[in-house]
C-alpha cells in the first residue's frame, strides 16, 4: 500500500509548517532508521519518496523541538478524553484532535519546551486482553508523546484496519500554548486518574502508613488517643474540616487549588480503613504516605506539632493521656548494652514471644535491628544486623515556598566523615529513592526491605518531634521572603530582617565557587571608578555587543524580578565573531562588574554531558560564561535543560539530577561561529565582534586597573532595594523597547531576550550615564540583535571558512593529498571527501578543529555559495568521486585558500 493523497497532502503541510514526519509501516513502526530525523526534517522529495514505497501505510510526526515544539495527548481509554475535556479550559477542545485507528483519541499542539513521553493517568486494571495479570494493577490511560516520541497523523492505517480520523480543529496548523497553557492540559489529565499508585507503590505505602500509625500510638486507659480520634472522626469529616472539597466519591480537591482538582485519593489501607492520599506537589500533605483523620488534625489544626495534637484530641474526646516514651532510635536504651550498643547475649536462652522494646537503634556507626534467632521453630535469642553505614541526626525541620518539605542535619558515615545535608521526604519513600540520594553522599543503605527503611524514618522522625522550623530555599542570590527581597550567600544573607527566615537547603559535595559569596564592599569612590569602566567598554569591542553583554550581564542581577513577566524564561546571550575580537575579554570585564568575582568561565571546547553538568550544578542565578563554544559539541539538548526556570533539570541528570533550583544562572555563551540549530538559536538573541572593533592593549590596560569589583555590590543593592513600582516600569520599557527593535516579528522568545537586555541598559542608564545609554542606543542595540538573529548578520570567519584554513595547512603534511581531495572536471573546482577531511582535521587540531563532525560540514556546505550542489563529481580523467565540490575562486578573501588553490593547479598537472 502507498500513501493516500489526503495522507500525503497533510505530511507535506505539516513538513510546510517546521514538523519532521517519518513513514511507517503496518506495524504503526517506522520502517526507516527515523532518529536522525529527531535533529534533521525531510523536504518534499524525500516524503513524495516515501510515499510511493508500498511499505508506507501512514506519516508520524516527530514530537518535539525539531516540530517547533510539538506535543501530543496521547489517550488509550477512550472513556478518559471526554473526562479530561471536562476538566480541560473551555479553549481546549478547539485544539487539533483526531479518533485513533485503535479507537482512542489524540489532542496535538506546540509548547515552547516539550519534555519526554510523560504518564499523566491511569485506570484500575488487573488483567490484560489476553487473560494475564497486570502486575501493577493499572494500566495508562493518557500520557504524553514528546520529545523523543512520534505519533501517527490523520489518514495514516492501524493494524486494525481503521484509519486515523481527523476530529476538531487542523494538523496542518498546530497552535502553540505558553508552557502556563500546556501545565494546565496536563494538570486536567492527572485529575481524571482513577489509579494514582501501583500495587506494589499502594502495598510499599500502607506497610509504612501502619508502621508510622503503632509508633504514635500509646496506651491510655486501654485505647490511645490517636485511636480514639480516629474512631471518632472519618476520613471526609477530617479532610472537609482542613479545607479540602469533595470532587468525586473518592477524591477530593486541596484547599486553593483552581487547576488540579481531585489530587487526594481515598485508599484502603490493610485493616479497611479510608485513608488519604494526596497527590499534588503542591499539597501540604503530599509526602509519599497515607494520612488518616488524626494525620490531617496534626498538619492542619496543629501546624505539624504531633504532641500538641494528642493533648488537643486528649481534652476533646475527654481520654486520659499518658505521654509515651520516646519510640525509634535511640542512642544506648533500656537494655543492657555491650560497646557501642551492641545488645549483650541472654544469659539464658528462652523462647521469646515479643521483639525488643526497640526496633531500631545506633551502634557500630549505623542504623541496626535485632533479627530473631530461631531454634525449633521458635525464637530464642536476638542477633544484631547493621542496617545502614550512616546516622542520620535531624537539627532543622524545612518547607520550601512551593510546599515541599524536608529536614536538615548532620550524616555520621561509617561513625566518622560528618557533613551536613538535607534529605527530602520524598526520598523515604522506597529503598531506591533514599539510595540515589544517599549515594551521593557516600552512604550506603544495606537493608533490603523497605519496612525497614519506614521504621528507620519513624525513628528520625520521633526522635526529632521538638525540631525548629523553617522556610527553605533551593539557590543563591536574590528571593522574595515575608514580601522582601533578600540576597543569600554562602558566606552571609544580606537582608532588612534581623535573622533572615530562610535556610539554604544545597549539597555540601559542591564547595561552591567565589561567585556563590557576596560581593565585597565599596566607597563610593570606588563604585563610581567602575562606573567609568562601563562608559568605556563599548570603545573596546563592537558597540552593540559590549552594550548587549553589559545590558544582559546587569539584568542577570535582576533575573528573579524580571523573568516572572517573560514566562518563566531566562534567555542566553550568544557572542559568535571572529579569534582575537575580544568576546572573552569583554564577557570578562562584564562578569567581574556585575558578581565582584571573574572566575566563572567555563571553556566549552570538547565538553562532555557530565563535565557540561559539573560546571553548572552550582550556578543557581548568578551570572555564567560559557566560552570557546563551537556548534555540535554543547548543542539544544543540553542547553534546554539548563535554562528553564523551575520547569527542566539542568545538564544530563547524571551530575545535577537533584539540582532543579528555582532559578538557574544567565549564561552568556561566546565562540567563533554559531550553531544551525534551530533549537538552539531560539534559546537567545545572537551577537557579533569584529577584531577592527578590538580597543588597544593599553585601553584594556586602563580598564583593568580600575576596580570592577567595586560595582557588584552596589548593583547588587540595587536589585534588592528597587522598589515594586519602579520595577515594574522599567519593565514596561523595556518590553517597548523590545517590541520596537523586533518589529512585526511574532517571535516570544526573542522578545523576551530583547527585553531582558534592554532593562539592564535601562538600569545603567538610570544609574551610570544617560548619555551612553540612551533610549536610541538601546533600540540600536537591540535591533542589532534581531538582525543577526533573524538573517545571520554579517560575522567575521566562519566555522566552514576556519576548516577549510585548517585543512589547507593538514594536506601539506600529508604524503598523498589525492586520498582527501581532488580536481573536479572544471577547471578552479576541487572536490573534498567529507569524512576523511573531518578526520584529518580532527586529528591534527583536536578541541581547535572549526568543524566537529561530517554532518556540521555537509550542513554548512550545502548553505555556502562557494559549494556547488550535489554529492557525485567528476575528476578530469571521468572518474567518478563522492564529495562536495567548492568553486575556488568565490570563497571570501577573509579566507586563506591559497593553498587550497595550488592543490587544485598541481592536481591538473
Amino acid at each position: 500500500m502507498t500513501a493516500t493523497p489526503d495522507l500525503l497532502a497533510l505530511a507535506l503541510a505539516l513538513a510546510d509548517t517546521g514538523c519532521s514526519v517519518i513513514p511507517v509501516g503496518p506495524d504503526k513502526r517506522p520502517w526507516i532508521a527515523w532518529k536522525p530525523y529527531q535533529e534533521k526534517r525531510a523536504d518534499h522529495a524525500q516524503i513524495q519518496k516515501w510515499a510511493s514505497n508500498p511499505k508506507t501505510t501512514g506519516f508520524a510526526l516527530v514530537c518535539g523541538a525539531i516540530s517547533g515544539g510539538a506535543e501530543v495527548l496521547d489517550f488509550d481509554e477512550p472513556d478518559f478524553y471526554p473526562a479530561w475535556i471536562n476538566a480541560a479550559p473551555d479553549w481546549a477542545v478547539d485544539l487539533p484532535s483526531q479518533k485513533t485507528g485503535g479507537g482512542g483519541w489524540q489532542v496535538a499542539y506546540r509548547r515552547p519546551l516539550p519534555p519526554g513521553n510523560t504518564k499523566l493517568a491511569w485506570v484500575p486494571r488487573e488483567a490484560d486482553e489476553n487473560g494475564e495479570v497486570i502486575a501493577a494493577g493499572r494500566v495508562v490511560a493518557i500520557e504524553t508523546r514528546g520529545t523523543g516520541g512520534y505519533v501517527l497523523i490523520p489518514h495514516s492505517l492501524h493494524p486494525s484496519g481503521n484509519t486515523y480520523e481527523p476530529a476538531h480543529g487542523s494538523w496542518a496548523e498546530l497552535p502553540t500554548l505558553t508552557e502556563e497553557q500546556a501545565q494546565q492540559l496536563h494538570e486536567a489529565a492527572r485529575s481524571t486518574c482513577q489509579a494514582p499508585l501501583s500495587r506494589q507503590e499502594l502495598t510499599r505505602l500502607q506497610q509504612a502508613h501502619e508502621t508510622r500509625s503503632k509508633a504514635h500510638r500509646a496506651p491510655a486507659d486501654g485505647e490511645s488517643v490517636v485511636d480514639a480520634y480516629n474512631g471518632k472522626y472519618d476520613i471526609h469529616e477530617a479532610l472537609r474540616a482542613a479545607g479540602y472539597t469533595p470532587f468525586t466519591k473518592t477524591r477530593y480537591t486541596r484547599p486553593g487549588a483552581d487547576a488540579s482538582p481531585g489530587g487526594v485519593h481515598l485508599l484502603e489501607d490493610k485493616r479497611g480503613r479510608l485513608c488519604s492520599y494526596h497527590h499534588s506537589s503542591n499539597d501540604l500533605l503530599n509526602d509519599g504516605h497515607l494520612h488518616d483523620p488524626f494525620d490531617l488534625f496534626v498538619a492542619y489544626q496543629h501546624g505539624g506539632d504531633f504532641k500538641a495534637a494528642v493533648k488537643a484530641a486528649a481534652r476533646e474526646l475527654g481520654v486520659k493521656h499518658t505521654p509515651p516514651a520516646t519510640p525509634g532510635i535511640t542512642v544506648g536504651s533500656t537494655r543492657t548494652k555491650g560497646s557501642e550498643g551492641t545488645p549483650a547475649p541472654a544469659l539464658n536462652p528462652q523462647p521469646i514471644s515479643e521483639p525488643p522494646p526497640s526496633p531500631i537503634y545506633i551502634a557500630h556507626g549505623g542504623y541496626t535491628i535485632d533479627r530473631p534467632v530461631k531454634k525449633n521453630g521458635e525464637i530464642v535469642d536476638w542477633t544484631p544486623e547493621q542496617l545502614t553505614n550512616w546516622t542520620w541526626t535531624p537539627t532543622l525541620r524545612l518547607q520550601y515556598p512551593d510546599g515541599a518539605v524536608g529536614e536538615r542535619g548532620a550524616l555520621i558515615v561509617n561513625g566518622r566523615h560528618r557533613g551536613e545535608v538535607q534529605i527530602e521526604a520524598r526520598a523515604w519513600a522506597s529503598r531506591k529513592d533514599l539510595l540515589e540520594v544517599i549515594a551521593g553522599y557516600q552512604a550506603v543503605c544495606y537493608t533490603t526491605n523497605n519496612t525497614d527503611i519506614a521504621k528507620i524514618y519513624q525513628g528520625i522522625s520521633l526522635a526529632g518531634d521538638d525540631l525548629p522550623t523553617a522556610r527553605g530555599v533551593r539557590s543563591y542570590g536574590l528571593h522574595l521572603v515575608d514580601g522582601e527581597w533578600l540576597e543569600l550567600f554562602e558566606d552571609r544573607t544580606i537582608s532588612t530582617h534581623d535573622l533572615p527566615p530562610v535556610f539554604y537547603a544545597g549539597t555540601p559535595i559542591d564547595p561552591g565557587s567565589r561567585s556563590h559569596r557576596a560581593p565585597r564592599d565599596a566607597t563610593p569612590e570606588q563604585v563610581d571608578a567602575a562606573r567609568r569602566a562601563i562608559i568605556k567598554l563599548p570603545s573596546l569591542v563592537t558597540p552593540a555587543t559590549a552594550r548587549a553583554v553589559l545590558g544582559y550581564a546587569v539584568a542577570a542581577v535582576f533575573a528573579p524580578r524580571i523573568t516572572p513577566a517573560l514566562g518563566n524564561r531566562l534567555p542566553f546571550l550568544f557572542n559568535a565573531g571572529e579569534r582575537e575580537s575580544g568576546k572573552t575579554s569583554a564577557a570578562q570585564i562584564a562578569l567581574e562588574l556585575t558578581t565582584g568575582y571573574s572566575a566563572r568561565i567555563t571553556k566549552a571546547g570538547g565538553m562532555t554531558p557530565y563535565q557540561y553538568d559539573i560546571a553548572h550544578s552550582g550556578a543557581n542565578n548568578l551570572l555564567s560564561i560559557l566560552d570557546e563554544y563551537r556548534p555540535g559539541e554543547i548543542d539544544d539538548a543540553q542547553l534546554r535543560k539548563h535554562h528553564d526556570l523551575g520547569v527542566k533539570w539542568r545538564g544530563s541528570g547524571v551530575a545535577s539530577k537533584d539540582h532543579a533550583y528555582e532559578l538557574n544562572a544567565p549564561t552568556i555563551i561566546a565562540g567563533e561561529g554559531f550553531t544551525d540549530d534551530a533549537a538552539t538559536k531560539s534559546r537567545g538573541v545572537l551577537y557579533f565582534t569584529r577584531k577592527k572593533d578590538r580597543g588597544s592593549v593599553e585601553a584594556y590596560s586602563e580598564i583593568n586597573r580600575l576596580p570592577l569589583w567595586a560595582y557588584a555590590g552596589h548593583l547588587h543593592t540595587l536589585a534588592r532595594d528597587t522598589s515594586e513600582e519602579e520595577h515594574q516600569a522599567r519593565l514596561r520599557r523595556a518590553e517597548q523597547l523590545a517590541q520596537q527593535a523586533a518589529g512585526g516579528t511574532s517571535n516570544p522568545r526573542l522578545q523576551y531576550a530583547l527585553t531582558f537586555i534592554a532593562y539592564g541598559l535601562l538600569v545603567l542608564q538610570d544609574d551610570v550615564e544617560p548619555s551612553a545609554f540612551t533610549d536610541q542606543l538601546i533600540l540600536d542595540t537591540l535591533a542589532d540583535g534581531v538582525f543577526n538573529t533573524l538573517e545571520g548578520g554579517s560575522e567575521g570567519i566562519t566555522n566552514l571558512e576556519m576548516f577549510l584554513q585548517q585543512l589547507s595547512f593538514c594536506l601539506t603534511k600529508v604524503s598523498n593529498p589525492r586520498q582527501y581531495v581532488a580536481p573536479s572536471s572544471t577547471s578552479g573546482q576541487l572536490i573534498i571527501r567529507p569524512q576523511v577531511c573531518v578526520d584529518l582535521v580532527q586529528a591534527q587540531y583536536r578541541e581547535r578543529a572549526a568543524i566537529a563532525n561530517v554532518t556540521l560540514f555537509k550542513q554548512y556546505a550545502e548553505q555556502a555559495v562557494y559549494f556547488e550542489q550535489g554529492d557525485v563529481h567528476k575528476t578530469p580523467e571521468g572518474k567518478t568521486v563522492r564529495g562536495k565540490r567548492i568553486a575556488l575562486a568565490l570563497i571570501p578573501a577573509r579566507c586563506e585558500a591559497d593553498l587550497l588553490r595550488e592543490f587544485e593547479e598541481a592536481m591538473r598537472e
